[in-house]
């Protein structure tokens, strides 16, 4: 499969982008595979069946963030809409408000663009991340109309490999080269995911988060214990997630010495994602994401040997939260958060609202 490293942005979108109709099926899908049966991918089928692309369960606006807007709109939120390259063209331009929001499919960000979040963060602004999958560095190229982005092929791809320039090269944050970790900006990383609810991957968990600190402020008012399941219903966990390596502690789960998180970070709730389709040779069996533990291997512990692919396939979705210089950040970790404010799921809505009622009053 070719790979284009360099898009426009002048592209158009594809049908499905913009408008999907009600009770389209999500990627991370509600219908749990059954025991023995081989995974199937219903928002593929939709989208092939009615001629729509069948990326627009992965991204856009139909997707996510019109469910987002429509559902703070109803609960009477003022809401202004930039994109992120707003952030770089005025670095400024997010001093004027208490909070900013992201929801859905995060996956890529310039240098520039972290630079203009962290400053915000640090000068007292507060962040809500209901997104998934911080990924990627990006450059924009020709005036910010060409997405540059090399991926796994940066070392013999990208012109800034090997130069004094080289950590802006185009690949995964988490890239020595790089030096700085998704987990730094937003707490979590998807290099510690990734998919969940979705094909093959961890295809029969719960759909929701499992509650670690129930008496954190984000909760309040819910009255849950320790180990309830928040969002199950509306498939909130999915399909991709962010995460971090963690250890156990009396119950509790802290980032390991591995992760470079903002000090004081608390991992509030979390759930298990896998990076491997476990291939078992069944009629009908047909993967899409497969075995991604090479490549995960070779990012997270720069090997692929046997035990280091087995420790690739683990991975896991978090929500947490930290401050930062004066601000904060509250990050639930997942692409489909914004399907439990399309179904009108309680916690879902619930745990929204205190966020941002607290970072808008703060």
């Amino acid at each position: 499969m070719a790979i284009r490293p360099k898009v426009t942005l002048h592209r158009p979108w594809a049908r499905g982008f913009i408008w999907l109709p009600p009770g389209a099926p999500r990627r991370a899908t509600k219908q749990p595979t059954a025991i023995g049966s081989p995974p199937r991918y219903l928002q593929d089928e939709f989208a092939f069946s009615r001629g729509f692309s069948k990326f627009c369960g992965s991204a856009g606006w139909a997707s996510y963030e019109r469910p987002f807007l429509c559902w703070a709109e109803a609960q009477g939120l003022e809401v202004d809409v930039i994109s992120q390259a707003d952030m770089i063209a005025d670095p400024d331009l997010l001093t004027a408000y208490k909070c900013v929001v992201f929801v859905g499919h995060d996956e890529y960000w310039t240098w520039e663009m972290r630079e203009a979040i962290e400053q915000y963060i640090e000068s007292g602004g507060n962040v809500a991340r209901f997104a998934g999958n911080f990924h990627f560095q990006i450059r924009l190229e020709d005036d910010g109309t060409t997405q540059v982005c090399y991926k796994d092929r940066v070392s013999e791809k990208d012109p800034l490999a090997g130069t004094k320039d080289e950590r802006r090269v185009a690949t995964d944050w988490s890239d020595p080269r790089i030096g700085w970790p998704g987990e730094q900006t937003f707490g979590l990383s998807s290099e510690y995911g990734c998919f969940a609810g979705v094909g093959g991957n961890a295809a029969r968990g719960s759909g929701g988060f499992t509650i670690y600190d129930p008496n954190h402020w984000a909760f309040e008012g819910l009255y849950l214990g320790y180990g309830d399941v928040i969002g199950s219903e509306a498939q909130i966990f999915g399909y991709e997630v962010d995460g971090l390596d963690y250890e156990m502690i009396d119950g509790i789960p802290r980032p390991s010495a591995r992760m470079k998180t903002p000090e004081g970070l608390k991992i509030l709730a979390m759930g298990l994602a896998s990076n491997l389709e476990q291939a078992y040779g069944r009629k009908g069996e047909s993967l899409k994401w497969g075995d991604e533990t090479t490549e995960v291997a070779l990012r997270r512990y720069g090997v692929a040997t046997e035990a280091a692919r087995a420790a690739a396939a683990r991975g896991s979705g978090m929500i947490v939260a930290f401050q930062k210089g004066r601000g904060s950040v509250f990050h639930a970790g997942s692409c489909e958060w914004v399907a439990g404010l399309q179904q009108h799921d309680p916690a879902t809505c619930h745990v929204t609202r205190n966020v941002l009622d607290r970072f808008t009053r703060s």
